[in-house]
């Protein structure tokens, strides 16, 4: 998921200090704004950020490539491939050997080298290292480490033994995916809402193929359900439906196996979100810059200018030229060719970044100059 991030309970409201432009974070770090309860901003003896802002104190000089907001805590891979992780770390979620909580500045995640992509979920982590090697850590309830168990916690990454190289993960509320390098897509974890596309809902604690999915080139995980793009350019989803976010016109509680997606057919990239024990919806970029999106809609996280779930695709408002886009808890992003970050969507604790904290049913331009965003649950980071 771009995450792909999912939200347990809402916090008690938290006092919010708004500002009219964002202050300058240092070159190469992110941004943060959102909830901090939430793994968003630091929050101040004043309050809390309602609109952007450096997500590290002053003194922390490290560059970023890529940022990942979760469900409560925040990864980032740093050019020489290291992951640096903030945020909350009761179940070790922050892969440093230890469960001291909270962290507001980033901790180096131990023995990962060459990372290239990261997921995480309610509270446990994904990365994927160069050579197709996956590492899970964190939070185990549901079996989403992959490593053969089920409980407790693991507070540094271990592997996950899978029968070739894999090429791209993601991770949902308490299951992951991993898409191999031979295009076969593999999951593990909770598939209470046929989460696992495997036609049950068993839980699985190591790797299951997905069968029905071949020569796959994309994976996208939102709370309780998936989708995969084929190398002909058709999606298929499965897993929780009630709220029409796999976007195939209908509704069901447990869709058990995967199935084709027309509505979705030459859509360049899917960002899947929603909160963790309900709803969900999803964004889909479009090869001529513009969004679409499907699924509850309660918060205006689809962006039409309404608060009406959407069974089919129905199109984000205001929206041109954009190059990237990641669906959250119940608020949604988008970053155009300009580096202008746009949000809209569910804001009651400032995750929108908008310096307010009431719901934005069509996008609004947050930030400029960023060059990558990621949605979590209550909070949003962006870096150059």
């Amino acid at each position: 998921m771009n995450r792909r991030p999912l939200v347990a309970a809402l916090m008690p409201a938290l006092i919010l200090v708004a500002s009219s432009s964002p202050a300058q974070a240092a070159a190469g770090q992110p941004w943060s704004w959102g909830n901090p309860e939430k793994g968003g901003p630091v929050c101040h003896p004043a309050g809390c950020w309602t609109s952007p802002q450096p997500a590290w104190s002053p003194s922390v000089h490290l560059t970023v490539t890529t940022v990942d907001a979760e469900n409560n805590f925040n990864l980032a891979i740093m050019p020489g491939g290291t992951v640096e992780a903030w945020g909350q770390n009761r179940y070790g979620q922050l892969g440093d050997g230890t469960t001291q909580n909270t962290k507001s500045n980033p901790v180096q995640v131990t023995r990962l080298t060459g990372v290239t992509m990261t997921g995480g979920g309610n509270s446990d982590a994904i990365a994927l290292e160069s050579d197709g090697t996956v590492w899970t850590w964190g939070l185990n309830n549901g079996g989403q480490l992959g490593d053969g168990t089920s409980g407790g916690y693991r507070t540094v990454p271990g592997h996950v033994t899978l029968p070739g190289p894999a090429c791209a993960v993601d991770a949902g509320a308490s299951h992951d995916y991993a898409l191999l390098c031979d295009g076969t897509v593999w999951a593990w974890g909770s598939g209470a809402h046929g989460d696992l596309g495997q036609g049950n809902t068993t839980q699985h604690d190591s790797p299951v193929q997905i069968r029905g999915l071949a020569n796959v080139t994309a994976i996208a995980s939102g709370n309780l359900f998936g989708l995969a793009k084929d190398s002909g350019g058709s999606w298929y989803g499965w897993g929780y439906d009630a709220y029409g976010q796999l976007c195939n016109g209908t509704t069901a509680k447990a869709v058990l196996t995967p199935q084709p997606v027309p509505s979705l057919s030459g859509v360049t990239e899917v960002s899947a979100g929603g909160n963790l024990n309900t709803d969900g919806h999803i964004l889909a970029l479009l090869p001529d810059g513009t969004v679409e999106a499907c699924g509850a809609n309660a918060s205006g996280q689809l962006g039409d200018g309404s608060t009406t779930k959407a069974r089919r695709p129905a199109r984000v408002a205001n929206l041109t030229g954009i190059t990237a886009i990641a669906a959250g808890g119940y608020h949604s992003l988008a970053l155009d060719s300009s580096g202008n970050v746009w949000a809209w969507g569910g804001n009651d604790y400032g995750q929108v970044g908008n310096g307010a904290t009431t719901d934005v049913l069509k996008p609004v331009e947050v930030l400029p100059g960023a060059g990558v965003i990621s949605a979590g649950s209550l909070h949003s980071d962006a870096a150059p």
